[in-house]
């Protein structure tokens, strides 16, 4: 992960409850307000990063996926911070999704799209 001021970080290993998510495919990254990394996979939903990137074993990982409830899809297209700070995102099945912090789970917002593909270019 490379930041526009020129700093990088190379997760050799990203591991949820025991599972290895290194190998995921990241089709979209965002970073929300609160400079939580938001990594939207083709296979996992999504993966949280969050705390110090330059002290990893500190850093908070989540995943939000079917079988925790909290992402209705695991195929995620986009991840998108609009201008007050709220994350969204596409999915290939899914639809649209908004987080809620609350719930700290994405809720759908409109699933009765065409194929459900939500995607920007």
């Amino acid at each position: 992960m490379r930041y526009n001021n020129g700093k990088s970080y190379i997760f050799n290993n990203l591991l949820v409850n025991n599972k290895d998510f290194s190998r995921s495919t990241i089709r979209s990254l965002c970073e929300d307000n609160d400079e939580t990394i938001w990594c939207g996979t083709g296979n996992y939903g999504v993966i949280s990063l969050s705390g110090n990137l330059q002290n990893p074993k500190l850093m908070k990982v989540a995943q939000y996926a079917l079988s925790n409830n909290k992402l209705n899809c695991l195929d995620v297209l986009c991840l998108f911070k609009d201008n007050i700070g709220r994350l969204w995102l596409g999915t290939e099945g899914g639809g649209l999704n908004l987080y809620d912090r609350e719930k700290d789970a994405f809720i759908s917002i409109f699933e009765s799209l065409y194929l459900h593909i939500i995607f920007k270019f």
